[in-house]
C-alpha cells in the first residue's frame, strides 16, 4: 500500500513537473521567434533532445512552420506540409496548416497546391461550430490571397478597405489597406490604389515593410506591390 501511494505521488510530481517545463520551453520558443525575431535559433532549440522530450514530432513540425516561413525555406516547408497533411492531428491544427499552405504556395506561384489547400480549408470549415468566427476569418484571409495572387482579381477591394477601418490593430489595418491597394491596382483604379497604399504606409512605416512601400511610392512603381506579400 505504501509503495502504491509512493508511486502515485511520484507520478503526480512527474506530471506537474513535465507540465511546468513544457510550458516554460514553449514560452521561451515563442519569445525567440515572435519577439526576438530569431527563427534559426528557434529552430535549433526546437531540434534539441530536450525539446524532443517535451514535444512530439507533429507538434514540433507545427511549431516549425512560422520559422521556416520567415526564413523562406521552401524545401523544408514542402516536407513539413507533406508530412502534416498525412498525419493524424486535430482538425483545427490541420486547418491552420492548410491556411499557411495557401499563403505560401500562392506567393511562390504554385497554384495547384495553393488551390488544393484552399479547397481543403473550405471542407473543414463546414464542420467547425466552436470558435467558428475565428476560422471564418482565417478562411477570408486566404480568400483574399487567392483572389489577388492567383485569380488576379480585385473584387474584394471595398471589403478589404472596410475591414481595415474596422479593425483596432494598427498592423492589421496596414495589411488590409495594402491588400485593398493591390486589389484596386488589379482593377485599374490607380488613384484608389495610391490612396490605399498611402493608408497602408501610415500603419506599416515602422515595420520591415515601411521602407519597401516608401520606395515604391517615391519611384511610382506601383505595379511592384503585386509581388509583395503582407
Amino acid at each position: 500500500m505504501k509503495l502504491f501511494i509512493a508511486l502515485c505521488i511520484s507520478g503526480i510530481v512527474i506530471y506537474f513537473a513535465y507540465g511546468y517545463f513544457n510550458k516554460r520551453l514553449y514560452y521561451i520558443l515563442l519569445s525567440l521567434l515572435y519577439r526576438e525575431n530569431k527563427p534559426q535559433e528557434f529552430l535549433d532549440k526546437l531540434d534539441t533532445t530536450y525539446a524532443k522530450l517535451m514535444f512530439n514530432k507533429n507538434i514540433r513540425l507545427l511549431m516549425s512552420i512560422d520559422a521556416y516561413l520567415t526564413l523562406d525555406r521552401k524545401e523544408e516547408l514542402d516536407q513539413v506540409f507533406a508530412t502534416l497533411n498525412k498525419a493524424s492531428i486535430k482538425k483545427t491544427d490541420k486547418y491552420l496548416v492548410y491556411q499557411k499552405e495557401v499563403i505560401f504556395y500562392a506567393d511562390h506561384h504554385e497554384e495547384e497546391k495553393a488551390r488544393a489547400a484552399f479547397a481543403a480549408m473550405k471542407e473543414l470549415l463546414a464542420g467547425f461550430n466552436k470558435n467558428r468566427e475565428k476560422y471564418e476569418n482565417l478562411y477570408d484571409e486566404c480568400k483574399y490571397v487567392v483572389a489577388i495572387k492567383l485569380d488576379k482579381d480585385g473584387q474584394y477591394a471595398e471589403e478589404l478597405s472596410k475591414k481595415a477601418r474596422e479593425t483596432t490593430l494598427d498592423v492589421a489595418k496596414g495589411m488590409y489597406f495594402f491588400k485593398a491597394s493591390q486589389s484596386y491596382l488589379l482593377r485599374g483604379e490607380n488613384k484608389m490604389c495610391k490612396n490605399r497604399l498611402e493608408d497602408a504606409y501610415g500603419y506599416l512605416k515602422d515595420t520591415n515593410y515601411g521602407p519597401i512601400i516608401d520606395e515604391i511610392m517615391t519611384k511610382g512603381e506601383y505595379e511592384k506591390i503585386l509581388d509583395l506579400s503582407i
